[in-house]
């Protein structure tokens, strides 16, 4: 999200985008992984934000237009 930052379209991202500190995998009705991620009080982005990857793509070429 830094680097999405930088070149400005991170606030797009997390206004869209799904925030998560955690995710399962299920298998037949049974949890098989869990992933998690600690977040802190003072971090700025999630640790994970889902967002389809038209979205972003569509994001960054609007970024890069707007600096033509």
């Amino acid at each position: 999200m830094e680097i999405l930052q930088q070149v400005g379209v991170a606030q797009r991202v997390t206004e869209t985008g799904l925030p998560w500190c955690y995710g399962n995998s299920i298998y037949r009705g049974q949890r098989v992984f869990r992933m998690e991620n600690a977040r802190a009080d003072d971090d700025r982005f999630f640790p994970m934000i889902n967002l389809q990857q038209q979205y972003l793509e569509e994001y960054l070429v609007d970024a890069v237009q707007a600096t033509r």
